[in-house]
């Protein structure tokens, strides 16, 4: 636990300990979260970082959802690009 003190201009500093689990510099910007009675604050870059990662997925596992493959008509296309000569040489450089 650490403890900080506020100055008369509603400051702290926050605990060299602290910053560096935080990842936090000089210049960076807090997030204050509240939760009840309770006040907590991180690394706001990271957690912006966080959510846009949390985004990033949720629409990579709906687009999976969403999602249906095909194997003849990805043969078809692949047929339709290549001759079955250009198709061997090719899957031996696809190994």
């Amino acid at each position: 636990m650490e403890i900080a003190k506020i100055t008369s201009k509603g400051q702290i500093t926050i605990p060299v300990d602290i910053r560096k689990k935080l990842n936090l510099k000089d210049g960076d910007k807090v997030i204050f979260i509240e939760d009840g009675d309770k006040i907590f604050f991180t690394n706001a870059a990271k957690l912006t970082f966080a959510n846009m990662q949390k985004d990033i997925k949720d629409e990579a596992d709906n687009d999976k959802a969403a999602f249906t493959f095909s194997w003849k008509g990805a043969l078809s296309n692949i047929r339709e690009q290549y001759t079955s000569v250009e198709l061997q040489h090719k899957s031996l450089e696809w190994r």
